[in-house]
């Protein structure tokens, strides 16, 4: 019991990015990497609305894929959803310099 507690509690740490490395729910739907075209460092996979991306992948991404269950992804600037934001990406992009936002990322809604 105690293991599973301790899991538990680690996992959710991890995913608002408490952790060294931000991890979230398997298939949450939001892939970011920290160079064009899905190149890189592998960011982590994050759900939509519900949390910074945490210190490891702050203002690093420049690649986005977008799957279910996410269905769309909009980037912000700032942690809680503040300061510059993207359009809503429905599939993702190779690269976020296209739209001005490369290394910016902060939060996802």
């Amino acid at each position: 019991m105690k293991r599973k507690i301790a899991a538990v509690v680690t996992a959710s740490a991890l995913t608002i990015g408490l952790g060294a490395a931000v991890a979230a729910p398997a298939n949450a739907g939001i892939q970011l990497w920290d160079h064009d075209n899905y190149s890189g460092d592998y960011l982590g996979d994050f759900g939509r609305g519900s949390y910074n991306v945490g210190s490891f992948a702050n203002d690093r991404a420049t690649s986005l894929r977008v799957t279910s269950p996410a269905n769309y992804a909009i980037l912000h600037e700032h942690a809680g959803y503040g300061g510059r934001q993207t359009r809503k990406f429905y599939t993702g992009t190779a690269n976020l310099g296209w739209y001005d936002f490369n290394d910016m990322t902060t939060s996802i809604s």
